[in-house]
């Protein structure tokens, strides 16, 4: 049961005005947001060099594939947003529920609201399990070595001797900056606990036990968002969202590498749902 002020309560006067009750509505500012975003990048596109300007004999190799490709993800990264502001008073307007709440009040969800984040869930976790059990690239391929599984190491004799990561490295290991330390840490719980059950022998390992925390987080980065803008009443945002981060390349790229970007994604919406649950129920126990 949600928490709601008394009228005689000190703060309840405090408390912000219903969504929409002000001239200035909340896809007034989404716009105009997206709108200097679309400036910055015409600035960024006009001018810095263009990528048929540039020559490999005339400047480094890093220069000349940090500007081209800069370029082009400017280029194509600016169609989006200039759909996003264009269309912002479709996804960027409080539901009819959320209009008679206050902004931190949480408005009933719409009946499409649960169908279509499952639906976005289902993509990501569909297309997640078709590539999980694809090969380790480099950053994988170092995590696993340094700080999961191991690795086999040439002695001063010329022999081969087998090194398992200690807890310690897998928890603190920087020399090579390459350690996410919650993925690193989740994705050995894991694969040690697989071992322990499946006891599979020898040196193997499995890629997909590594990769499921790290689809998990994938997962979760989808539906914290999805509450987090519903809790602000944008129940059209949050479906949004969530079906672009379902079929967003980066993320659906992420989703189950060895890496600790999904659980960026996903902790930063549950942070911001917790400090809005402290702010509406005043309560240090949220914080």
């Amino acid at each position: 049961m949600w928490h709601r002020l008394p009228a005689d309560d000190p703060g309840y006067h405090q408390l912000p005005m219903p969504i929409g009750s002000s001239k200035l509505k909340p896809w007034h500012l989404v716009t105009a947001g997206l709108a200097l975003l679309a400036a910055g990048i015409l600035v960024f596109l006009i001018g810095s060099p263009k990528p048929w300007n540039l020559s490999k004999d005339e400047i480094s190799w890093l220069t000349f594939h940090v500007g081209t490709y800069s370029w082009w993800a400017a280029a194509i990264n600016l169609i989006p947003v200039l759909v996003l502001a264009l269309t912002a008073k479709c996804w960027a307007t409080p539901t009819r529920e959320a209009r008679a709440t206050s902004w931190f009040s949480c408005a009933p969800s719409p009946r499409w609201f649960w169908p279509v984040v499952v639906l976005a869930l289902t993509i990501t976790g569909i297309q997640g399990l078709i590539r999980i059990n694809q090969s380790l690239w480099d950053d994988e391929d170092s995590t696993v070595r340094h700080l999961i599984h191991g690795e086999l190491r040439k002695q001063e004799d010329g022999s081969l001797k087998w090194k398992t990561p200690k807890w310690r490295d897998t928890f603190f290991y920087y020399r090579i900056p390459n350690n996410h330390h919650l993925q690193a840490v989740l994705s050995r719980i894991s694969h040690d606990t697989w071992k322990a059950l499946v006891k599979p022998g020898g040196l193997r390992l499995s890629e997909p036990v590594m990769r499921i925390p790290v689809l998990g987080a994938a997962l979760l980065s989808i539906l914290f968002l999805a509450l987090l803008l519903r809790r602000l009443g944008f129940a059209r945002a949050a479906v949004a969202a969530a079906l672009l981060l379902a079929i967003h390349p980066w993320h659906v790229r992420y989703a189950i590498e060895l890496r600790g970007y999904m659980f960026s994604m996903a902790l930063w919406p549950l942070l911001l749902l917790l400090m809005l649950e402290a702010v509406e129920r005043r309560r240090w126990t949220w914080w």
